[in-house]
């Protein structure tokens, strides 16, 4: 698509000026092609790199359709709270100065307000699928005038088992409704969802799918199995210089709190962000981060998806992921709207397999 401006794609002069009070300039492949097709009332099947701007690919047209009928609603299913927290960011950002509100229903956060959300008959609900069908199975919620509904991220939702959930929300959908599926991969159980359940879907799907942003720059450390905690430390000694943020990723929680308390005691400053934090904590640690009051977070792939922070410069995979794909995600979180960014991958002897499987997922 040659239309190198937002004012191309047919957005309403209400959401124009959003888009110029955000300071967005030129719209990504992703959002120059779907957009148009959104508007014009289209399936979408999108696939893009990880930071390429998807969330505002289909915020901002459905902002609009939303913005035109009085009683239509959209339902967004993202697969962790982290990134369902970051789409309904960008979503009141959509919206700003319009009627329309939004409703978060993930895991860890009070029943009872979201009830009183929902009651209210939001525009937007932003939802994990796990919580959402518990609203549904107590019919505290129900999907069946959602004629919108996008999925984010469907290959991670399946990957953490979440099958039976999908296909139960799917069930319960309106038959007449517009469908968008939008991920930076998509692997073969996907695309099977995307034919079973779209209807004759517009496909975008970016030259560099499946690969990492270009503004990264990939360094291969290959090192004794001995030897990476203290590179580690080296490499994180040199990065903190920058004054930037730095993520590291490691496989299991315990890895994760182990090397927080190591990096600790060699002065770093340092947060966790894995599962088996209460959400409370997860919140706290990732607003820290964000606002730069501590410049390193240990994680696991929890925070491999849906954390949308510019800062990020450096990523170190100090273990693989156990998934290829994941690899992708990972050092995305750095090199973001059009910034330069670095990742380091240590590899131990024992890590080679699995290097070479990220490798051959990399080069498809």
């Amino acid at each position: 698509m040659t239309n190198n401006t937002f004012f191309a794609l047919g957005l309403t002069s209400v959401r124009l000026k959003i888009i110029k009070k955000l300071n967005y300039t030129v719209p990504t492949q992703v959002q120059a092609e779907a957009i148009p097709s959104i508007l014009q009332g289209k399936d979408i099947m999108a696939a893009a790199p990880t930071g390429s701007g998807k969330t505002a690919a289909y915020a901002l047209p459905l902002a609009d359709l939303l913005s035109k009928k009085d009683t239509a609603r959209a339902l967004i299913i993202a697969p962790t709270r982290e990134l369902a927290q970051q789409i309904q960011t960008v979503i009141k950002e959509a919206i700003q100065d319009t009627f329309m509100q939004t409703a978060l229903i993930v895991g860890g956060k009070n029943m009872q307000g979201q009830l009183r959300k929902l009651k209210q008959k939001p525009q937007f609900v932003i939802a994990t699928p796990g919580r959402l069908n518990d609203h549904i199975k107590r019919k505290t919620f129900g999907i069946e005038d959602f004629g919108f509904v996008v999925w984010d991220e469907m290959d991670k939702m399946l990957e953490l088992g979440f099958r039976e959930q999908i296909e139960d929300i799917f069930n319960r959908l309106p038959i007449k409704k517009q469908s968008m599926m939008f991920s930076a991969t998509y692997p073969k159980r996907v695309l099977k969802l995307a034919e079973k359940y779209l209807n004759n879907p517009v496909k975008i799907f970016a030259e560099e799918v499946n690969k990492p942003n270009q503004n990264i720059t990939q360094k291969i450390i290959k090192i004794e199995g001995n030897e990476k905690l203290k590179k580690l430390t080296e490499l994180l000694q040199e990065q903190s210089k920058t004054g930037k943020q730095i993520l590291v990723f490691v496989k299991t929680q315990r890895a994760a709190n182990e090397i927080s308390i190591y990096l600790k005691r060699k002065g770093f400053s340092v947060i966790t962000m894995h599962g088996g934090l209460q959400q409370k904590i997860r919140d706290k640690n990732l607003l820290d981060f964000r606002q730069g009051l501590t410049q390193i977070m240990i994680a696991t792939d929890l925070a491999a998806r849906g954390l949308d922070i510019p800062a990020i410069y450096c990523v170190i995979n100090y273990e693989l992921p156990q998934n290829p794909e994941e690899y992708v995600h990972r050092i995305g979180r750095s090199g973001r709207y059009k910034n330069k960014g670095v990742s380091y991958t240590l590899i131990a002897r024992s890590d080679r397999a699995d290097w070479k499987k990220i490798k051959e997922f990399l080069n498809n």
